[in-house]
Parts: C-alpha cells; structure tokens; sequence
C-alpha cells in the first residue's frame, strides 16, 4: 500500500452549506482561520486557570507538581516511588515545571496564586502545541471536512480534555504521540529532520513512561517493510535515540543521586515484583467495555464503526490505515497488562476523533439530521457532566484553599489522605523561601504493602486506606505523638457503609481536643469497582485555643524561635 496522504481520503462529498446546515458550530472549527486558532488557546488558557482543580488524581501531584515543588523548596515528603530504594519516576517532565518555577522564584513573584497556576500555565503551551499539530495529522490522514467535525469531539470531551490539561505524564506522552505521529506520516528510507524529530519525540516520551513505545511497534514495522526505513530507524537510533535515552539517564542519576535507569525499575517493581497489583487489576475486557465507553459515551457505537469503515475505505484506496493500527493494537496490549486505568488509553484518543470525524464527514449528505442529531447529544452530555463534576464532585480543593487564605499560616495539617491533594504547593506563601510561615503537614502514607513493609511499617490489619489513615490520627494523637492545629477528615465507605467512618468520629471526639471549624457541603464520589455512586462529607477540625499544637518539628513555640 502506498503511504502517501493527500485529500482524496477526505469525504467525497464537499458541499460547504451542507456542512454549515447539519454540523454545529462549524465555522469555528477551521483552524486555518487565525481567529479560531486563537480562540482554542484561549480556551485551553481558561482551562489551565479555572478547570484544574476539580479533578484529583495523586500520579499528577507526586509524579510532576510536588516534585518540582520540593527541588525548588525543599520539604516535601514525596512519596515511595521516589524512594532510594524504588527510583521508579523519570525527572525529565518534573524538569520541565522546576525550569518555571525556579524563574518564578528568581523573579521574586513566587505568590501563592503564581505558584498554584504556574505548572497549568506551563503545560498549556504543549497542549496548544499539539493541538496545532492534530489538526496537521487530520489533513493528511482524514481531509479538512474530517477534521473539522474531529475537532468538535477534541475540544468538548470531558474526559480527554479533563486529563490533557493536567500535568499527567500521561498527558505528556498524548501530546508526544500527536507531534511524532504528524512526522511519522511523513517518514521514508531517508534519515533526515522528519526522522530525527519522530524518534526524538518517540525516545523523550519513552523515557517519561516506559510502556509508550507500545502503540509505535505496528507502525515502525509498516514503515520498514513498505517504505525500507530501516537503515534511516538504525541512523535515527544511534544518532537520535541513544544521546536523547543517555541525557534522561543522566538526569535522573543526578536527581536520584546514583547510576539511575526508571525504566528498568518501572519494569522490576511494578511487572518482576508485582507492586502493581497493590494499586487494583481489572479483567482483560476492562478498557474495551469500561473505560474507552467511559470517553464516548453515546458516540462509542459510532466509534466502533467508524474504525471499521476507515480501515476499509483506506484499504479500497490503497493506502494504510495507521491509526487503525495503532489504535487496536495499543489497546490489544495494554488489555493484557492486569492494572487498568482509563488515563492509559490517552494517546490513541485524538485519532478516534479523527476516525469518527472521518465517518460523520461521510455521513452528511445522506444522513445529515441524524449526525447533527448525534453530535449535539455528545455535546449536551458533556456539558452536563462538565456541570456535575464542577459542582458535585472532587471538592477536596475547597478546605485547603479556606486554609491557604488564613491571614496566618497554620501551623501544623494533619490529613487522613497523602495523595489526595498537592499539600505542598497548595499551602505556599511567598517567604516560603527563607523558611517562614512553613506549615507543617502531617500525612498518612498510603502506600503499597510491599513499600511498607520494606520500609518497616507493618502491614495494615484492614487493606482499607481512609480506615487505616483515621486509626493512625487517632493513635498519633492520643499517643502525644503529634497534635496539629487543624486535621482534614472525611466521611468514608468500608465495607459499603459508614459504620468504620463513624467508629473513628466517636473516638475522635471522645479524645477532646478538637472543636468542629467548619464541615463542607457533601460532594460525589464514585466505587468504581461496584459503578455506584455515594455522597460523603469532608470536615474541618480545629486544636482548641487551650492546647499548642505540636507536629514532628515541634510545639508552635518552638517553630516561632527558628523564625
């Protein structure tokens, strides 16, 4: 098949009014128009400010955020992954966010609300980036017609674009797929600029998630036997791939502060050891009937047969159906890996937009009602679960941003969660820097099992992270081992009820020290092994005006004469 793309794959139907009449908002999804480019990054600006607190995923704070945070501060408990004896996590994004940050702090700005936003701010430009070079991928594999309706799913998704605007690496490697993909296209058995940019961006991407190379083996073998690259991929590896994988190594030797490999540890914890079944597995069948409909929801019937029809029609054409490819076989792959997560299927979904783009743009001129009908039911859908997850859920932000805005910093937060939140940056203020106003954060390690027993914690009696976290607040204070000035709790399910939550509340209280300072409006969470959804309550608990609070620093007093 050849490989060259051109606009003859487009829809063979072009009939502008037609588009305008059944394809909603149409003209504002051409990005060759300079004030729709501007509008999208806008729109991903806006997102970066105010659509990025709602979300709380740990793998964004302690993989990128608070570790930037703590290189440039200092003082942040990070957690098992980063330990000496793990090394797990590449420093190459976590660069990339203390690059600003460190400027920030040079430039004296380091303001709370600057130090919240900037890792936002920064990741934006490598969404805008791809976002540019999605569209550049759409016309040469789908044609403008395609594109343009892909760009409706693209920018409206709730879910792709509620992961792509956060710091995930996950995020990272999305982008890397898009970029390297618009140059792959373009690849052929010579070793030049398009070669050397695919497999650096291929290469950086791997070193940031070890598993990334995935959706790029199909491809790279296609590339070989029908284009003979073979000599520019060997070119490419010993000039490109080899510097690129040396440079990363070398920065996480200097990071870790010995001969460091993260991908070679990512693959002895987490496969050889097994550390990641801690973490939850899923059925085979997970991402196919769970997670890719948890992305489409009502367009995901139309998905599916728009992998299909692209496969034929690229295939009736003579040309080949790369994303088809990619597509099927990174999914394939990572069904068989036993932890799931819906964040693992990431890079491919910009090209299922495609595909769909491809199938409706072929659709209009016989069933033009029916696919303005299906777009705007996936536009309303999203926008409701927009509304939802704004309002109802993910409100963990709101007790932290009460404590951020104290005119004094506490001087001490207990929480019943480690990874829930970025405590560290979140707790920021600008003197920071010469160790002022540092509060302390106490917070209970939830981690695996095996990490815990290496590092001489006994196992958990209950495999119940909220329960074991409630008995260890209660011991440490009864015990006199810490006693904060606030402590962050909330009301938890064990066993499908509440019954653990209020066993802890009633010996809570019975201790006596704490007063009620303020309980937060009920907020969704979701079980997502049982698809149910509860309500729970998050608290706010002060140390009465009586006692001092006293952390692992010590008493208030104490901290008062380092200052």
């Amino acid at each position: 098949m050849s490989t060259k793309y051109t606009d003859t794959i487009d829809s063979d139907f072009k009939g502008e009014d037609t588009f305008e009449k059944y394809i909603p908002f149409w003209r504002k999804t051409d990005l060759d128009n300079a004030t729709n480019r501007y509008l999208l990054i806008m729109m991903r600006f806006f997102q970066a400010v105010y659509m990025t607190q709602n979300m709380v995923h740990p793998d964004e704070y302690w993989q990128s955020i608070e570790v930037a945070y703590d290189h440039v501060y200092g003082g942040v408990e990070l957690p098992w992954e980063w330990h000496p004896k793990y090394r797990l996590r590449s420093t190459l994004y976590p660069y990339y966010l203390i690059s600003f940050l460190s400027l920030i702090k040079f430039l004296q700005i380091d303001y709370a609300i600057v130090v919240r936003l900037y890792p936002y701010v920064a990741h934006s430009l490598l969404v805008i980036l791809s976002d540019q070079y999605l569209w550049k991928v759409g016309l040469k594999t789908v044609g403008r017609n395609a594109t343009r309706i892909g760009f409706i799913f693209y920018v409206t998704n709730r879910v792709y674009n509620e992961v792509i605007i956060r710091c995930f690496g996950n995020s990272v490697e999305a982008i890397s797929y898009i970029i390297a993909f618009n140059y792959f296209l373009d690849v052929k058995d010579k070793f030049n600029k398009t070669t050397a940019i695919m497999t650096a961006l291929i290469s950086l991407s791997f070193m940031i998630r070890s598993t990334s190379p995935i959706g790029w083996i199909p491809l790279l073998l296609l590339k070989i036997v029908q284009d003979k690259s073979f000599f520019a991929f060997l070119k490419a590896g010993f000039f490109i791939a080899i510097p690129l994988v040396t440079f990363c190594i070398y920065l996480d030797t200097t990071f870790y502060g010995e001969f460091t490999v993260t991908g070679y540890n990512f693959l002895k914890v987490n496969i050889l050891e097994g550390v990641s079944r801690y973490f939850g597995t899923e059925p085979p069948y997970y991402y196919v009937f769970v997670f890719l409909p948890l992305y489409f929801t009502s367009a995901y019937p139309s998905l599916i047969y728009a992998i299909y029809n692209y496969y034929k029609e690229c295939s009736q054409k003579k040309q080949t159906p790369y994303m088809v490819y990619m597509t099927l076989f990174y999914v394939l792959i990572f069904s068989l890996i036993a932890h799931k997560e819906y964040r693992f299927m990431q890079p491919i979904i910009p090209f299922c937009f495609l595909m769909l783009g491809y199938l409706y743009a072929n659709s209009v001129k016989n069933y033009g009602k029916i696919v303005r009908t299906l777009l705007w039911l996936h536009i309303i859908e999203q926008l409701v679960t927009y509304v939802i997850i704004h309002n109802f859920h993910f409100r963990q932000w709101e007790t932290m941003r009460d404590l951020a805005d104290m005119e004094e910093a506490p001087h001490s937060i207990f929480s019943m969660q480690k990874a829930d939140l970025p405590y560290y940056s979140w707790t920021h203020r600008k003197s920071y820097g010469e160790g002022k106003n540092r509060t302390e954060l106490i917070l209970y390690k939830k981690d695996p099992p095996a990490a815990r027993m290496l590092s001489g914690v006994p196992y958990q009696v209950l495999h119940d992270h909220d329960y074991n976290g409630c008995l260890q607040m209660i011991d440490d204070i009864e015990q006199g081992i810490v006693r904060p000035q606030y402590i962050i709790t909330f009301e938890f399910l064990c066993s499908n009820n509440f019954y653990c939550w209020q066993v802890c509340q009633k010996k809570f209280d019975s201790l006596g020290y704490y007063t009620l300072y303020k309980s937060y409006k009920p907020h969704m969470d979701v079980v997502h092994s049982r698809l149910t959804i509860y309500w729970r309550t998050r608290y706010l608990y002060k140390l009465k005006d009586e006692y001092e609070p006293y952390g692992i620093k010590g008493p208030k007093s104490h901290l008062k004469n380092q200052q």
